[in-house]
């Protein structure tokens, strides 16, 4: 997995994607469905900072399956997370909503201050976008 921050580190995006996708295939055919989730997380944010939004959705959905599969909350409340932000970038607010406040409440059972504070700010953006003003404020 480090090659593959080196590629994205000098901006070689496409090496980035081209490294971790061979990546998931090796560690899918091994098992490891924690280095998978990693390089999950890893492909979603190559994807997105690519603008490929379409593929960039597709891995922290399934990064999300399989963090609930083996019931580990910290990689479902960041693969929430990025599905809101991936939702957001597009103008899918009400999707966007809909993953921040599942994570708002994941984040919040886990006692993770940092992302309460930083998706009450991302709730309270979306909801001001949309006109929701009242609700904006609630958060």
């Amino acid at each position: 997995q480090n090659l593959g921050n080196v590629h994205h580190k000098l901006g070689e995006h496409e090496s980035t994607i081209s490294y971790y996708e061979r990546l998931l295939h090796l560690v899918r055919s091994m098992g490891d469905q924690g280095a998978e989730m990693r390089i999950l997380k890893s492909l979603g944010s190559a994807y997105y900072i690519v603008q490929n939004y379409a593929k960039s959705i597709a891995f922290p959905q399934k990064r999300l399956m399989l963090a609930r599969t083996l019931q580990d909350p910290t990689h479902e409340v960041q693969a929430l997370g990025m599905l809101g932000t991936i939702h957001h970038a597009i103008g899918k607010y009400g999707e966007a909503i809909a993953y921040h406040e599942q994570q708002l409440g994941l984040a919040q059972k886990l006692n993770q201050l940092q992302i309460v504070h930083k998706t009450r700010i991302s709730l309270k953006s979306l909801c001001s976008l949309m006109g929701d003003f009242e609700r904006a404020n609630s958060y």
